[in-house]
């Protein structure tokens, strides 16, 4: 098997609304239409040709940690990112932090609690 890229990444969330307000005013990201599926969600753009689904799923609890469920989006400019995230009213989580490796890093959560890293690998 030939693995060409990763496509998209889906997350549940318990209130889409809140989560559209958090992807797409609060990190900036472009939403783009999607099939009139029947149950609520919402698809933004990721770089060049990857891709995020929202999909709501009301029964779910959001948590104050999913360390273990999370992504990370590569960024340009880590110190113009913390400017937006807080311009924006999105609580930084950790960071931002230079890892041993050069790489810097921001940590923000979601309104379910999701983990996204923001690094400038």
């Amino acid at each position: 098997m030939e693995i060409v890229s990763l496509e998209h990444a889906a997350l549940n969330v318990s209130d889409l609304e809140a989560s559209k307000k958090f992807y797409g005013v609060g990190l900036g990201l472009k939403e783009v239409p999607r099939p009139d599926f029947d149950f609520a969600g919402a698809w933004y753009v990721l770089g060049e040709s990857q891709q995020l689904h929202l999909i709501e799923e009301k029964s779910l609890v959001p948590t104050s940690n999913r360390r273990n469920h999370h992504f990370a989006l590569r960024v340009r400019d880590i110190e113009a990112v913390e400017a937006q995230l807080k311009a924006n009213g999105i609580k930084i989580a950790m960071g931002p932090h230079v890892r041993p490796d050069l790489v810097a890093q921001i940590f923000v959560s979601d309104p379910d609690g999701y983990i996204i890293e923001l690094s400038n690998t």
